[in-house]
């Protein structure tokens, strides 16, 4: 027995070892009605400890959760397509140490497509002109994406959410200075919004609502953004036309709910609403709601 610096401590145990019964050090991992002892190696080797040393295999697994999780049948269900590894067999043994039947934690990685609508708002200072009101614009688009939900095996309620969408935005608003001063602003753009975010999952089987909220940052892709300005005087239109600069980074905070339907344990399809606040910079801001579906 030994420990580092307040890292689990490592015992020694008789194991079978290259087709030979050979003494070796196992990280002593959880300490309890049932301890997990772990040998890093290739490949990785898992044992319990109860009234004997046991290696744990898939085999194993399943006679070890009708022993001592016997109302906990979901979990051989949710095992059947998924290899053990180090993460998972920790999970396991400190839930029936604890006595509980929480779902087993799964990467997933899809797509998700949504309808959103988005109120844009552009000051009367905005992108350094004079504009003589501030002007609101909404607008339907549909969008597509990706998604990855990853983990977090120490607190299993929770994951995080990493989505990347692409969003565009088109539209004009014509305004008038004054009888002979007016112009049209043209905003036209192309952006990548990343979100990351922690996410709150029921522990139910099948059917899971999900909750989640966390900071947002667009990238501009493509930006054809203009405003036309156009004076009057004597029956003569004068056109001039600005480029509107646009920040290539936008910071911003995204909040959402769906309901998951698990047609396997990794793998779902979802009903999902969310709702994104962005700060385009130079006056510029715009909140989404959209409506969607992941899978």
């Amino acid at each position: 027995y030994f420990q580092i610096d307040g890292k689990n401590p490592y015992v020694a145990r008789t194991i079978i070892h290259d087709y030979r019964r050979k003494t070796v050090l196992l990280e002593k991992v959880i300490s309890g009605p049932l301890t997990y002892l772990y040998l890093q190696d290739s490949p990785d080797r898992f044992f319990v400890e109860h009234d004997e040393l046991l290696e744990l295999t898939d085999r194993y697994l399943n006679e070890m959760l009708l022993s001592f999780a016997p109302g906990c049948s979901k979990w051989q269900r949710q095992l059947q397509r998924s290899p053990l590894h180090h993460k998972k067999v920790r999970f396991l043994i400190n839930e029936i140490n604890e006595g509980k039947c929480r779902n087993i934690p799964y990467s997933t990685i899809g797509i998700f497509g949504s309808w959103y609508v988005s109120q844009h708002t552009i000051g009367k200072d905005a992108f350094g002109f004079n504009i003589p009101e501030e002007l609101g614009k909404d607008l339907n688009r549909y969008s597509l994406g990706l998604f990855m939900d990853i983990p977090l095996w120490y607190i299993p309620d929770f994951k995080l959410r990493f989505q990347a969408g692409f969003y565009q935005h088109q539209f004009s608003y014509p305004y008038r200075v004054n009888i002979t001063n007016y112009g049209i602003l043209n905003i036209d753009r192309t952006d990548l919004m990343l979100v990351a975010a922690p996410m709150f999952e029921l522990n139910s089987e099948i059917i899971r609502p999900y909750f989640f909220a966390g900071p947002s940052l667009t990238v501009n892709l493509i930006n054809n953004s203009e405003i036309k300005r156009y004076t009057h005087v004597l029956n003569i239109v004068r056109e001039r036309i600005n480029e509107l600069d646009a920040n290539i980074l936008s910071p911003g905070f995204s909040a959402g709910a769906g309901i998951k339907y698990h047609y396997m344990p990794e793998a779902y399809f979802a009903l999902e609403i969310k709702t994104t606040r962005v700060v385009y910079g130079n006056g510029h801001t715009a909140n989404l709601w959209q409506a969607g579906i992941t899978a």
